[in-house]
């Protein structure tokens, strides 16, 4: 039926179906692809609980079935799962009650996502955070950049501000001067103190004469 062949077209997910005991009775083409097994060698062979990892076939496969066939909620969760050659990975698992025409439940729905790309990327992305961080802390704040040039305007700015001394910065408007100003700041002994930021050209020549 139409049903079945979008089911079974839907190879980004493994889409099966038990009857009320957990049996397998569907098993669509993305679950050959996800787990490893092909319909022949899964329909009355094996059982859902053969794709969970040891501890969730004795704790949460029986909630599953509870929850599902005797209660008829959703299930959904993020657990490990295991292929045919005994990989393991993690996948989101949604379960759907499964009933008839009369509204009666005669068994489950199963939804599998595999979120192994999903995982590594994370992984990927909390080293390159970690990394960043690690630079960041041996940079100069508020400047972002790491090309040779940036470095060594970092190395100046480190190293003026251990001094007391007074420090010109000339450039075009817009290029920074006052991050470097506060950059400097941060990094003195008186980072503790307000920073002050001045515009010396909007200031009166007659108030500066009087100063």
């Amino acid at each position: 039926c139409i049903r079945d062949r979008l089911i079974n077209s839907a190879t980004e997910y493994s889409i099966s179906s038990g009857d009320r005991e957990g049996n397998l009775i569907t098993w669509n083409q993305g679950a050959e692809r996800m787990f490893g097994w092909t319909s022949k060698e899964v329909l009355g062979k094996i059982t859902p609980k053969d794709l969970f990892v040891s501890d969730d076939k004795t704790k949460l496969y029986p909630l599953i079935l509870k929850k599902t066939v005797h209660f008829g909620e959703i299930f959904e969760a993020e657990l490990q799962m295991r292929r045919k050659s005994g990989e393991k990975f993690p996948a989101l698992l949604t379960v759907h009650p499964l009933k008839d025409m009369g509204n009666k439940i005669i068994g489950m729905t199963a939804i599998v996502k595999d979120l192994t790309e999903k995982k590594e990327m994370e992984k990927k992305l909390k080293r390159f955070s970690k990394q960043i961080k690690a630079e960041a802390s041996q940079e100069v704040p508020f400047l972002i950049g790491r090309s040779s040039e940036l470095k060594t305007v970092y190395e100046q700015v480190k190293k003026v501000a251990k001094t007391n001394l007074t420090v010109l910065m000339e450039g075009e408007s817009g290029t920074g001067k006052e991050l470097l100003a506060e950059a400097i700041h941060k990094f003195s002994s008186r980072r503790d103190k307000p920073f002050m930021a001045i515009d010396c050209g909007a200031i009166p020549e007659t108030l500066i004469e009087s100063e």
